[in-house]
């Protein structure tokens, strides 16, 4: 219960931290127009996040109910080491890592959709196994 409680406060949370970190990055660059900043860091930033929020969100959930939740702490090493490399790249290579943003986010959307459809369609028949019993 209060996982859930938690999860529902940090979803709305991780794109809004994402846009506050990414125009506080941005603000600080002398050349970039503040509007120009501003979009990039709703887009990049706020997208970014929320993508890598609802992917790490819906991975979890299969690796917890098809594990027991035995794989819950390899997938938080591993969300930790693609923060960590993404959070560095962006630092170091804006530009690459914007490209490199799009080019998952182009890759991932389609995913997300097809699991989040394939863990309705699993709940779906669970409710009706329940309902026939």
């Amino acid at each position: 219960m209060v996982g859930i409680a938690i999860a529902a406060i940090e979803t709305p949370l991780a794109p809004i931290t994402g846009i506050l970190v990414s125009t506080s990055v941005l603000s600080a660059a002398p050349n970039i127009d503040p509007n120009m900043a501003l979009a990039l860091s709703t887009f990049a930033g706020g997208g970014t996040s929320g993508t890598m929020h609802l992917a790490t969100s819906a991975t979890r959930t299969v690796a917890s109910g098809s594990s027991g939740g035995c794989l819950g702490p390899f997938f938080s090493f591993f969300e930790l080491i693609a923060a960590l490399i993404l959070s560095i790249l962006a630092i170091t290579l804006p530009v690459f890592t914007i490209i490199l943003v799009i080019f998952l986010l182009i890759y991932s959307i389609p995913r997300i959709l097809k699991l989040i459809s394939w863990l309705k369609l699993k709940i779906k028949e669970r409710n009706s196994r329940k309902n026939m019993e």
